[in-house]
């Protein structure tokens, strides 16, 4: 499949990269070399800011096609635009991928080299998140070179539960590229693991190696979308965040500096990630007890329906609640077994397909839908 305007697109990316290059390192304190594949390739990478496919862009010469959420294609004559300069593969997030993946195998046919964001989302722990293994089908079928790519620093700089920037450090760069042999002798469980191991950041741990400061205003603003159980009363829903501190209403409070890390009385971990990875085990632990009625439960939400031509049409309205067997909003019921996959774009919009129909939820307040995504992928029998 042809794509068509190539030679925009081509022309486009040359000369956005050359305008955009020195702004991204200045907005982001990016070190990273230029590079030059050569040849036709598929380039993965992980994925943490919202500027990742610039910063990708600015270190990449051959033009490249890069997978992208759906919702961009919904903010009316940007997308256009978008589409026009660049024709991005779109994918939605929460639904299964198999459109996306043909897309992606056309494309490739075509002789168009193609960038994907492994983890399908950017990491809200700050951990390289579970790679699907359909990623190392693909990178193995697809017949062309396997670039990857790691980006460093993007969890501090900008935090997906975060609506401000700091001011820090990042890197970014090539790994390893794998030419089409040498992945064709590898299982594809060999190639994910190869590709899990090329891409995995852990944010924390390079932090206590670099010891970088990421400076910038109310650092712990927000936390919330990620941080739902409070260690102390191991209650969910009652933490909240204003600038430097998060506290819970039974009196826990701790603040997070300019490093990341989180200070406070009694305070069991030091870092954002070892408090996601503890309320993980608390929601397995939930999933496997006898537990009747809602776990969790918020409110009012929103729910849309998503058409074709990426419009938005309301569906309900009313209180966000989820028991073990379904999930509800307002007077509308989807039994979890019928929904095939679930995710969040943004910081804080939970999307999900069922029986064919895919769905935004969206919230005017601070919501924490990572409690509904880890529920739910832990019934569902999925790793977290």
């Amino acid at each position: 499949m042809q794509v068509k305007g190539t030679a925009r697109h081509f022309f486009v990316y040359k000369v956005l990269r050359k305008l955009l290059k020195p702004l991204v390192k200045s907005k982001m304190r990016l070190e990273a070399r230029e590079e030059t594949i050569g040849r036709q390739f598929l380039l993965l990478s992980n994925h943490n800011t919202n500027w990742d496919p610039l910063i990708i862009a600015s270190s990449i010469t051959d033009h490249m096609y890069f997978v992208a959420s759906e919702h961009i294609f919904s903010w009316g004559y940007s997308s256009r635009i978008i589409e026009y300069l660049a024709s991005p593969i779109p994918i939605f997030k929460g639904a299964p991928a198999a459109g996306t993946v043909l897309e992606i195998l056309e494309r490739i046919r075509a002789g168009h080299s193609i960038a994907i964001f492994a983890e399908g989302d950017r990491s809200f722990s700050g951990r390289t998140e579970r790679i699907e293994p359909v990623i190392g089908k693909l990178a193995r079928n697809s017949n062309v070179a396997l670039v990857t790519f790691r980006i460093e620093g993007g969890y501090f700089t900008n935090p997906r539960w975060s609506d401000t920037y700091r001011k820090g450090q990042m890197k970014a760069g090539i790994v390893k590229v794998y030419e089409p042999e040498t992945l064709k002798a590898m299982t594809v469980r060999e190639v994910n693991e190869a590709i899990m191991n090329d891409l995995y950041e852990d944010a924390y741990e390079r932090q206590r190696t670099d010891e970088v400061e990421y400076k910038g205003r109310h650092l712990a603003e927000h936390l919330e979308r990620l941080l739902f159980l409070c260690p102390k009363c191991k209650m969910a829903g009652n933490l909240v965040s204003k600038e430097d501190s998060i506290k819970c209403s039974c009196g826990f409070k701790v603040s997070l500096d300019s490093s990341g890390i989180l200070h406070g009385k009694d305070l069991p971990f030091d870092s954002v990630t070892d408090w996601d990875m503890w309320q993980r085990d608390e929601v397995r632990k939930l999933s496997a007890e006898k537990v009747t009625g809602n776990i969790f439960s918020d409110g009012p939400v929103s729910l849309y329906t998503i058409g074709p031509s990426h419009e938005r049409l309301h569906h309900s309205s009313g209180k966000i609640s989820m028991t073990k067997e379904d999930l509800r909003v307002g007077e509308s019921c989807f039994q979890l077994s019928s929904i095939p996959d679930m995710a969040i774009h943004g910081s804080q919009d939970l999307v999900f397909s069922c029986d064919r129909i895919n769905y935004e939820l969206k919230s005017e307040t601070i919501l924490n839908a990572w409690k509904y995504l880890l529920l739910y992928r832990t019934i569902r029998g999925r790793d977290i």
